[in-house]
């Protein structure tokens, strides 16, 4: 399958593919087009206990300026608590 997309503000616009049944999906990939003429470049896999997600942001000329890699998981919701005390104590 072959999505595209646009942003209502047109802040950017671009398409992307999925791999995997239909709504059984297993990864995907896409392309952001930015007004400055970069691009943000996301590809995203889901695991046996979470999601991965590669991020690269480039530049107009193609430059690679940026790259985050995300790791996503389920937590309860206690889990989530806990974890939030100790970013935001009382």
């Amino acid at each position: 399958m072959r999505p595209t997309m646009q942003e209502r503000n047109h802040a950017c616009k671009g398409g992307g593919f999925l791999q995997g049944p239909p709504w059984h999906w297993t990864a995907w990939h896409s392309l952001s087009l930015l007004p400055d003429g970069g691009d943000v470049d996301p590809r995203d896999q889901l695991l046996p206990d979470g999601l991965l997600v590669d991020n690269i942001w480039a530049d107009g000329q193609g430059h690679a300026s940026n790259a985050m890699a995300e790791r996503c998981w389920p937590v309860s919701a206690a889990e989530f608590q806990a974890k939030r005390r100790q970013v935001f104590p009382d």
